[in-house]
């Protein structure tokens, strides 16, 4: 019996150490747990700090920049207006990419002028007994004039739609007669500064039947030609006028020549 009681002691230690020992791990796992729980919310904690610096650095970028484009806006409504310059896409581009007109320094502008017109040679035209008695074949011109000069071409109808300008030959079978003056513009020409440019200035002349000719001719004398003038920017003007002769050989069969003589002369922009 006391052998048996013997025995029974003996074990009664170790269970309690392991007792023990169970408790501890359990501890110990716990312990290991909460620190892991606690190392996420750390870690979570810390995300959200850097996040709210990140909105916080992004709205004081935000801030800054409505605050650079309230004194932008203050700048411009306290600086006065630029001059507007005129860029008509309708003037000469005489000046490479940029448009020639007023504020162009490289550019000089002319006017190309009609000067005067005259009766080179009459018309012989038996039905038109007109009002030159002798010899009664020998006629007045009774002319329009159109004119034109430029790029792009302009110009203009002398005297007008509705009327004609008479013109006389001297003499039989008939010399110049005298000259008539005109002088008006026909167009304005831009050049670049340090070239010269060419231009063309074209004539188209009508000789209109009237009273007798037209139930009896039928026909207007119609004939055009054209001329050139070379403009400089160094030259004032380009004188003495330039002579055109224009045939009248289409149309009727009348004939005879209209001399018209134009020049160009530099202007202010």
């Amino acid at each position: 019996m006391e052998k048996k009681k013997s025995i029974e002691s003996t074990k009664a230690p170790t269970d309690v150490e392991e007792d023990v020992t169970s408790t501890l791990i359990e501890a110990q796992n716990q312990e290991i747990a909460d620190l892991k729980d606690l190392a996420r919310t750390l870690l979570a904690s810390a995300q959200m700090m850097h996040e709210q610096q990140t909105r916080q650095s992004s709205l004081r970028e935000a801030i800054e920049d409505v605050k650079a484009d309230v004194k932008a806006a203050a700048r411009a409504m306290l600086t006065p207006a630029a001059k507007v310059v005129n860029t008509n896409t309708n003037e000469r581009d005489c000046c490479g990419d940029q448009p020639c007109g007023c504020v162009s320094k490289e550019c000089c502008c002319f006017e190309i002028v009609l000067a005067k017109v005259r009766a080179a040679k009459p018309q012989i035209e038996p039905p038109d007994m007109g009002d030159i008695p002798m010899p009664p074949t020998i006629n007045a011109l009774e002319v329009q004039l159109y004119v034109t000069a430029g790029d792009p071409e302009a110009g203009f109808v002398f005297p007008g739609l509705a009327s004609t300008l008479d013109l006389r030959a001297n003499g039989f079978p008939g010399g110049p007669g005298p000259w008539v003056g005109i002088e008006r513009v026909i167009n304005r020409v831009f050049v670049k500064k340090g070239t010269a440019l060419t231009t063309q200035v074209n004539v188209q002349v009508r000789e209109h039947d009237e009273g007798v000719e037209r139930p009896a001719a039928f026909k207007d004398e119609i004939g055009e030609a054209s001329g050139t003038i070379t403009l400089d920017c160094c030259m004032a003007k380009i004188y003495p006028p330039t002579p055109i002769d224009v045939y009248l050989d289409h149309g009727g069969e009348g004939g005879g020549m209209v001399q018209l003589a134009f020049y160009a002369r530099r202007v202010c922009c």
